[in-house]
């Protein structure tokens, strides 16, 4: 983390930015420590917690315009029109939640957010570092299948005074 948060702050430096290097534990953002932001982007972070609430409510505490969350969806759960997530959703993977196009929007929503958009599901790609190669057949055939690599991106925003 140290060498991630000092290439951070020579980037910051060189661009003349204002920006400032956190690591943190997402429950643990405080207004009060860091300051509340604008804009607020989540990515791939909701399925590796615990607590999903819990973490979209500590982001809820430091935004004070926008969210945008990008996060893996369930395809299969996306067919019911009802919010659901699944725990330990799929064996050899690391998510410990994964929710359905409806709970993502559902879990923003309970944690305070307005929600203002829903992307269609965004089919993945391994990024350019992995082979599809290094992949087993069994992951190729779940993500040809649409079983795996399916997210989703939502655009919430926090309501105006006033405003429920």
């Amino acid at each position: 983390m140290q060498l991630r948060g000092q290439s951070f702050r020579t980037a910051a430096e060189l661009l003349g930015s204002r920006v400032a290097y956190h690591d943190l534990n997402i429950y643990d953002l405080d207004p009060a420590t860091i300051g509340q932001f604008d804009l607020v982007v989540i990515g791939y972070v909701l399925q590796l917690v615990r607590d999903p609430l819990r973490a979209l409510e500590a982001v809820r505490g430091v935004c004070r315009g926008w969210v945008l969350v990008l996060d893996t969806v369930s395809a299969p759960l996306s067919l019911l029109p009802v919010p659901l997530a699944r725990l330990c959703a799929r064996s050899g993977q690391l998510e410990w939640f994964v929710f359905n196009r409806t709970g993502l929007t559902q879990a923003l929503a309970l944690a305070g957010f307005e929600v203002e958009a829903v992307t269609r599901l965004l089919r993945d790609h391994p990024g350019p570092a992995v082979a599809t190669a290094e992949l087993s057949w069994s992951v190729r055939a779940r993500h040809a299948l649409g079983l795996l690599g399916r997210s989703v991106a939502v655009r919430g925003s926090v309501p105006r005074r006033g405003h429920v």
